[in-house]
């Protein structure tokens, strides 16, 4: 949406705008297949990579405590990652 405070904050790290909707789309389209049982697995990656790359450009600000919450965010992604696939692992069997 192109927040005036994101703009900035990723505009210093070399994100455009067309960029950032980019990136903004992608997080979405992640969010959309993480409520579908059978996309939450590919839904979950998308959105992960899109938090590891936030995560990187707030190492980069030295804000550490986001980026502490950011990783939290990951590995809770990672566990929706390992039961999705545990649940495909049954229903295949």
């Amino acid at each position: 949406m192109l927040m005036p405070q994101d703009a900035d904050f990723f505009g210093k790290y070399g994100f455009t705008n067309s960029i950032l909707i980019a990136y903004g789309a992608t997080q979405l389209i992640g969010g959309i297949l993480l409520i579908i049982q059978r996309t939450r697995f590919i839904g979950s990656a998308i959105v992960a990579i899109t938090f590891l790359i936030s995560a990187v450009v707030l190492i980069l600000d030295k804000n550490i405590p986001v980026t502490i919450i950011t990783f939290v965010a990951v590995a809770m992604l990672g566990i929706v990652m390992k039961q999705s696939l545990k649940k495909e692992k049954l229903v295949s069997s």
